[in-house]
């Protein structure tokens, strides 16, 4: 069996691979990726939908975009705070990491056993270690009381 400490750092690599993954894809000379990218769907004369994709460079002239990798007016649809910030998205919300990162939600499932789900539903075990915690905070705070340093704050402390 593998310690918390060896899964966590399998689980930092993986969430790190997985926002890597998340900006290269987002950095992809590709249509969808394209700041001026724009898709036209419509049905054909036998009932298939089509799609074409044009470029809205400029908007009273659109062209179709037929090469975005060669493209001289390819511009990132997302920056890199966009990026990080609907992928943090994403992993607060338990469903959607579910469905796109399987094996974080794993990794997360296995080592979640913190002391905010313990305190809501403790049984057995648990209700003894949250009572330990609590007492030991309760000291902590007890004996931490006010102390004051030579210098920074006592009564030869010098304004």
């Amino acid at each position: 069996m593998k310690s918390a400490g060896v899964i966590y750092r399998q689980y930092r690599q993986a969430r790190k691979l997985a926002l890597i993954r998340a900006f290269s894809t987002a950095r992809q000379r590709s249509h969808e990726n394209c700041h001026y990218a724009s898709v036209i769907e419509y049905k054909d004369v036998d009932g298939q939908s089509k799609v074409v994709k044009l470029c809205l460079l400029h908007p009273g002239q659109p062209d179709v975009c037929t090469n975005p990798r060669d493209c001289n007016a390819f511009a990132k649809r997302w920056t890199d705070d966009v990026v990080a910030g609907h992928f943090t998205q994403i992993m607060a919300d338990d469903a959607a990491k579910r469905r796109l990162f399987p094996e974080l939600w794993a990794y997360e499932w296995v080592l979640d056993k913190s002391l905010t789900e313990a305190k809501k539903a403790p049984r057995g075990f648990s209700k003894v270690l949250v009572w330990m915690i609590s007492v030991l905070e309760s000291m902590v705070k007890g004996l931490g009381g006010k102390k004051e340093i030579m210098g920074h704050g006592g009564p030869d402390a010098k304004a």
